[in-house]
This record gives structure tokens, C-alpha cells and sequence, in this order.
């Protein structure tokens, strides 16, 4: 493990580092010293880059395989949730569809869009509210003159 924290940003003192521990634990299933050499070298280097060197059998029984795979399954959720919850909109709310995309693109916590996307699915929701897509007025957003100005002037 010296040399992956010593020279990890060369993919080969890696590549030696695995051999090693392979050589000095050999078995089927992903002793402990090899996970934590694959996530030493997770910190600098791809999934797919480590799969390469270790191999998709290995690297299956990963725990960053499985961190992976679990972060790819969330972006997805989220994905769908997102297209779900535009298709409300055009469908329940079509003159707010363009304001609220902008909203939802950007949006990657899903307990907010699971939140707009039930407003979204009632047509008498109050849909601006919930998203917070109300415009601001030319005259909200004019500077008031103070008080103490109003009494000079």
C-alpha cells in the first residue's frame, strides 16, 4: 500500500501494488488489503480505469463497484423523477412549462422534485407557489425611496 500512496498518480506503480497484493492474498473473492488498495486508487482513478487493471469479476465484488452502481441507480431516480415531473407540468400547468424547466433541470435533491412533482400532478395546485417561479415585478424590484429622502425631497 506504501507505494500506491507514495506514487498513486502513476497508473503503474498501481498496477505493481495489485500484483503484490494478489500474489500475497491470492483467493476468489476481494480480500481486505484489495479493497483498500482499489479505494486508494478510486480517489485518483475511474471505475472503469481500475476495472481495466483488476478485471469486471473482481471489481464486481468491489465495495466501489457497489458505491457506483447505488450512485448511478440515484441519478437515475432522479433523472426519471425529473421527466416525470416536467410531463405534469406541460400536461396539468402547459403556461408554466417553460419557466419550470429551467427549475427542474437544475433541481438534484429528489425529495424536492417528489414535492413538485405531486403539486404538479393536481391542475389546482398552486404550482408557482410550490416552485417558487413567480416573477418579480419591475416595480417590486425599483428601490423605494426611503422615508427620510420622501421628507427632504
Amino acid at each position: 500500500m506504501v507505494p500506491l500512496m507514495a506514487g498513486g498518480q502513476d497508473f503503474e506503480t498501481i498496477r505493481r501494488a495489485w500484483r503484490a497484493v494478489r500474489a500475497a492474498v491470492p483467493g476468489e473473492r476481494v480480500s481486505p488489503a484489495e479493497s483498500i488498495l482499489l479505494g486508494l486508487a478510486s480517489e485518483r482513478y475511474t471505475v472503469a480505469e481500475i476495472e481495466k487493471l483488476v478485471g469486471r469479476p473482481r471489481m464486481m465484488q468491489s465495495s466501489i463497484w457497489r458505491e457506483a452502481l447505488a450512485e448511478g441507480r440515484a441519478e437515475g431516480r432522479v433523472a426519471r423523477e425529473r421527466e416525470l415531473c416536467l410531463e405534469l407540468v406541460r400536461r396539468n400547468h402547459p403556461g408554466l412549462a417553460r419557466r419550470a424547466a429551467s427549475r427542474v433541470d437544475a433541481c438534484e435533491d429528489p425529495v424536492l422534485l417528489r414535492r413538485w412533482f405531486l403539486a404538479a400532478s393536481d391542475p389546482s395546485s398552486d404550482l408557482v407557489r410550490v416552485m417558487g417561479l413567480a416573477k418579480s415585478s419591475p416595480r417590486s424590484s425599483a428601490r423605494r425611496p426611503s422615508a427620510v429622502s420622501r421628507k427632504q425631497g
